[in-house]
C-alpha cells in the first residue's frame, strides 16, 4: 500500500466530477444534467395536486453505481423521485413514501414480486405486485413507536418507450389516485 502512494505532484488528469456515481437533485441545472444523461424527457411533477403529497427528494442514479446503500443495482440510469405527506396529516401515517423511478429499461423484476391485479388508466396498462418478501426495501415500520411493518406495493408500467416503478410504503389510502396523477403528469420540456 505504501509503494502505491503518489505525491499531489505526481497526479495528473484527476477528474473529481463524481462520473458514475448517483447524485441528488437540487436545482434546475441539476435536473437539465440529469434530463441529457437519461436521454429522455421526465416526469416531474413538485406536488401531487389536491393529494397532500409534495417532493422531498430527487436522485439520478446511475447505472452500476455501487456507492449507494440500495439493495437492488439498476441496469440503466434512472430518475428516482420523492413524496411525502406533511407530517401532521390525517390520511397518512408517518413517513409514509411515494417513490417514483424513470428508466429506459425495468428497474424491478416483475417475477420476484407477488402479482396482485393489472389495472388501466388513461389507456395505459399497469400491473400492481407486493413485496411481502421485502427483496428491494427491508422491512418498514410505521412510526410512532409501533411494530406494524408498512405494506410495500409496486406499481409497473411502459409508457412512450419508458419504464415506470411507482412504489408506495404504507401510503394504503389513496394509492390510485395518485398513481392516476403520477401517470397523467406531463413530460417536462427543459432546456
Amino acid at each position: 500500500m505504501v509503494q502505491s502512494f503518489a505525491s499531489p505532484q505526481q497526479i495528473q488528469h484527476v477528474r473529481y466530477d463524481g462520473e458514475g456515481n448517483s447524485f441528488p437533485l437540487y436545482d434546475e441545472t441539476d435536473l437539465l444534467e440529469a434530463k441529457d444523461i437519461l436521454g429522455f424527457k421526465v416526469k416531474f411533477p413538485l406536488a401531487l395536486q389536491g393529494k397532500g403529497l409534495t417532493l422531498i427528494n430527487s436522485t439520478l442514479l446511475k447505472a452500476g453505481d455501487q456507492n449507494t446503500g440500495f439493495s437492488f443495482r439498476q441496469s440503466s440510469d434512472a430518475l428516482w423521485n420523492s413524496y411525502r405527506a406533511r407530517y401532521d396529516s390525517p390520511i397518512y401515517d408517518l413517513n409514509d413514501e411515494l417513490s417514483l423511478y424513470q428508466s429506459q429499461a425495468p428497474l424491478f423484476d416483475a417475477a420476484k414480486l407477488t402479482y396482485i391485479r393489472k389495472l388501466e388508466m388513461n389507456g395505459i396498462e399497469i400491473s400492481a405486485y407486493t413485496d411481502n418478501s421485502h427483496l428491494y426495501f427491508g422491512p418498514l415500520y410505521s412510526g410512532n413507536g409501533t411494530t406494524k411493518v408498512k405494506s410495500q406495493t409496486y406499481y409497473l408500467w411502459k409508457q412512450e418507450d419508458i419504464y415506470y416503478a411507482a412504489i408506495f410504503l404504507g401510503m394504503d389510502q389513496n394509492q390510485e389516485a395518485n398513481l392516476k396523477a403520477l401517470v397523467s403528469a406531463p413530460l417536462e420540456e427543459l432546456g
